[in-house]
C-alpha cells in the first residue's frame, strides 16, 4: 500500500512524491514528445470515420502511464489509446495523450496532454499541459490551481450578456445541431464564442477565468477528468447541460461559475 499524505489526503508515489509533482512531471514529459513529433511525419490512421489517431498519440500514452504506474503500482488506468488496466484500488487515472488530434495534424497550435485522476469516480486532481504555448494547469489537493505555477480563479462575471464562450462541438450530424440550437437559444446574450478543437483546454481556460463558460454536448471521460478537476478546484461548477449534478457528465456538460450556469440554464431551457 502507498503511504499517505495527511494534509492532502492523496497517497503519495511509491518514491515519495506528491500526486501533484508525478502529474506535472508526466504531463510536461508527454508534452515534450508531442512537441518534437510534430515536426516531423505522422504516421495517421483513423479509429472510426472522422476519428484519427497518430503515432503521437501512442507514443505520448505510452509515456504518460510508465510514469503513472511506476509511480502508483496499484492505481486504475483508463487511456483513451490502449484502454483500461482494472484494479481493486478506489484511485485510477484518466489519460488523454493528445486531445486535439486533428490540430496538430494540420499544423494548429491548439492541443494539449491531459491528465486526471479519480477517487471512486470523482476527479480530485488534473494536469492539462499546451506544448505549443508552454501551459501548465496543475491541480491536487496538494494546493491551489495553478498556471506555469501561478495561482488561477474561474472568472467573476454575474451577467451572461458580458461572458465569452467555449465550444467545441463533437463528430455526429446530431450534436451539431443540437449545440447551434442550444447557441441559437443563447443569442443574443454573450459577448462572443470561441472554438478550440480540445475540451481540455477549454476546461483550463474556465479554470484561468480566459473564458466565462464552456460547454459540450458530447465527451468521453479522458476528455474531461483532468479539466473537471481544474475547473472545479478554481471555483467554478460543473453540471450536465440540464444544470443537474454529476461526478463525470459526457453527454453534455456546462463549466462557468454557479450564477453563470444558473443564467444558461434558464436560457437554453
Amino acid at each position: 500500500m502507498t503511504p499517505i499524505n495527511n494534509r492532502s489526503e492523496l497517497p503519495l508515489s511509491r518514491d515519495g512524491r506528491t500526486v501533484h509533482e508525478v502529474i506535472e512531471t508526466a504531463a510536461r514529459e508527454a508534452g515534450h514528445i508531442l512537441e518534437i513529433g510534430r515536426g516531423q511525419t505522422l504516421n495517421i490512421t483513423e479509429k472510426s470515420p472522422a476519428n484519427p489517431v497518430t503515432n503521437l498519440d501512442h507514443a505520448s500514452e505510452a509515456r504518460i502511464k510508465t510514469l503513472l504506474t511506476d509511480a502508483y503500482p496499484d492505481f486504475g488506468f483508463l487511456g483513451e489509446e490502449s484502454g483500461e488496466t482494472r484494479s481493486t484500488s478506489d484511485w485510477q487515472w484518466i489519460v488523454d495523450p493528445l486531445d486535439g488530434t486533428r490540430n496538430l495534424i494540420r499544423g494548429l497550435p491548439m492541443f494539449c496532454v491531459t491528465i486526471g485522476l479519480t477517487r471512486n469516480g470523482q476527479p480530485v486532481a488534473g494536469a492539462t499541459y499546451d506544448p505549443t504555448h508552454n501551459e501548465l494547469f496543475v491541480t491536487s489537493n496538494d494546493g491551489p490551481p495553478t498556471l506555469n505555477g501561478q495561482p488561477i480563479k474561474t472568472a467573476s462575471a454575474t451577467r451572461l450578456e458580458d461572458c465569452i464562450i467555449g465550444i467545441d462541438f463533437g463528430k455526429s450530424s446530431g450534436v451539431y445541431r443540437e449545440t447551434y440550437e442550444v447557441i441559437g437559444k443563447l443569442m443574443p446574450r454573450f459577448q462572443s464564442i470561441r472554438m478550440f478543437g480540445s475540451i481540455a483546454i477549454g476546461l483550463a481556460y474556465v479554470a484561468a477565468g480566459r473564458l466565462d463558460i464552456y460547454f459540450n454536448l458530447k465527451s468521453s471521460p479522458w476528455d474531461i477528468a483532468g479539466g473537471l478537476a481544474l475547473a472545479r478546484q478554481s471555483g467554478a461548477a460543473i453540471t450536465n447541460i440540464d444544470g443537474t449534478q454529476t461526478n463525470m457528465p459526457t453527454n453534455g456538460l456546462i463549466a462557468a461559475n454557479p450564477e453563470i450556469i444558473a443564467q444558461f440554464v434558464e436560457t437554453t431551457r
